[in-house]
């Protein structure tokens, strides 16, 4: 019932932003990886497969965008994004259409742990999203 609940919240949130499941890159603990540098860019994107805020850090292994989650979560934190900024994080590194990509699950920034998602990765925005209810008007 666990995954059929965590399958349905999936869907759920990837319908809700305008792409299917089969195109929503999720969340894959067999990729999770640690991830320390210095925030190199912070954007916002508002259109596309994944709309949210995106960091690049750049680190010992060279620079990885990190997606943290859709802008409407990450504003309740009211935690400062600067460039230079020390980061520490753990990802999934995941494939958004043909681009190499990182979702955070956790996300340290000065005193501020920003937890993204469960341990299982499944993202705790997922309450913010009004589920589209058909009428038939």
């Amino acid at each position: 019932m666990k995954r059929l609940a965590s399958s349905f919240a999936t869907l759920l949130f990837a319908t809700s932003v305008g792409f299917s499941a089969d195109e929503a890159p999720t969340y894959n603990l067999k990729t999770e990886a640690q991830v320390t540098g210095n925030i190199t860019a912070v954007n916002e994107i508002s259109t596309g497969a994944l709309p949210g805020v995106y960091v690049t850090v750049k680190g010992k292994d060279g620079s990885l965008e990190i997606y943290l989650a859709p802008a409407d979560f990450v504003k309740l934190f009211d935690v400062k994004l600067k460039v230079g900024s020390e980061v520490a994080a753990t990802v999934s590194k995941v494939k958004l259409g043909d681009k190499d990509i990182a979702l955070a699950r956790l996300f340290e920034i000065g005193k501020v742990d920003l937890i993204l998602r469960d341990p299982k990765g499944i993202p705790q925005w997922l309450w913010m999203i009004r589920p589209v209810i058909p009428t038939g008007l």
